[in-house]
């Protein structure tokens, strides 16, 4: 079975920089910011992207301020479990930053969804997500991914600090077998165990 390949940090970082306003968006402060938060949300929580696109505001603002773990709902999640993720100083930066942006907005709506399809009101698509993740990569980074191997990274981030069970928390996955596969080295961590020689 081939593995997954993780981002490096290299390349988790010309993401993040490519994400700044640019010519590629129509719209460019907020939908840049709220792309942004998605990619930030499944590399640093390791969401899903159903479970991702799912979020409401009270999700993950508490008080007009980010949430220090992210408390998911068990009816977003895949499992139909209720799992918490702290969140990250750079995951709680960017939920501030796109919040202030709709701050007027949310006063009255706070149980609406983060990601919204403006003309329907539900929340925006996977696959509309997906394609927005993929075309990023594609400019930023040079490749094409999915959405899943930005979860992919966080776990296999993660397992550098801590244990198989933690991640399998964190996850939300019901069997540990599931969290193994990202216990498998690829060839960035063979070459590091081989440079810290």
């Amino acid at each position: 079975m081939s593995t997954i390949q993780a981002l490096s940090d290299d390349e988790i970082q010309k993401f993040l920089t490519w994400f700044e306003p640019s010519k590629y968006f129509a719209n460019p402060y907020h939908t840049s910011t709220r792309n942004k938060l998605a990619f930030l949300i499944m590399i640093e929580a390791g969401l899903r992207i159903g479970e991702c696109v799912q979020l409401a505001w009270s999700d993950i603002i508490k008080d007009l301020k980010p949430v220090d773990v992210l408390k998911l709902p068990a009816h977003i999640t895949k499992t139909g479990y209720a799992r918490e993720i702290p969140t990250t100083q750079r995951l709680k930066d960017q939920i501030f930053r796109f919040f202030e942006m709709n701050q007027n907005y949310l006063y009255e709506h706070m149980n609406e969804y983060v990601f919204i399809h403006r003309s329907t009101g539900k929340h925006m698509s996977t696959r509309h997500l997906s394609r927005s993740i993929k075309a990023a990569a594609k400019r930023a980074i040079g490749k094409s991914i999915s959405a899943h191997i930005l979860r992919h990274t966080f776990a296999t981030r993660l397992l550098r600090h801590t244990s198989t069970r933690t991640v399998q928390l964190l996850l939300g996955h019901k069997s540990l077998q599931s969290t193994q596969i990202y216990t498998h080295p690829n060839s960035i961590d063979l070459k590091k165990a081989i440079d810290n020689l």
